[in-house]
């Protein structure tokens, strides 16, 4: 666990590591929901696109993750009401495939693809470095 994060008050399971609990990270006057061992993020209802427009500290200087080896391939299980979830390609990074629950609106992110989504993943990283 990091100094950011806490471990979640509901006891919400990750979405692909079975009996993991999720660490809350605060926002700003919302909270997401990380795994401490696949690097997975829960977001619900439109908690993704206020994370993306007002980006929780405790995510921006995060080191880089890749997900746990199988995690992306995993099919994913709602944290939330524990519905199976569909595979759905991200509207603003259609490479990124997230996790969406048919029935809360919650939506995953595999470690590391948060970063992607806002620009600021490895290849993001080095495509502004050369100047791309």
């Amino acid at each position: 666990m990091t100094d950011s994060a806490e471990p979640n008050a509901a006891g919400k399971p990750c979405a692909k590591c079975p009996n993991v609990p999720l660490e809350s990270v605060p926002g700003n006057g919302f909270s997401i929901d990380r795994c401490p061992q696949c690097g997975g993020t829960w977001f619900e209802g439109t908690t993704l696109d206020r994370a993306l427009r007002d980006t929780p500290e405790a995510l921006l200087h995060e080191s880089p993750r890749l997900p746990a080896p199988g995690a992306s391939a995993r099919k994913g299980v709602c944290p939330a009401c524990k519905t199976p979830m569909i595979k759905v390609n991200s509207l603003t990074s259609p490479r990124i495939i997230m996790d969406v629950c048919k029935v809360c609106g919650g939506r995953w992110l595999d470690g590391g693809e948060f970063m992607k989504i806002r620009g600021r993943g490895l290849f993001a990283r080095v495509k502004r470095l050369l100047g791309y």
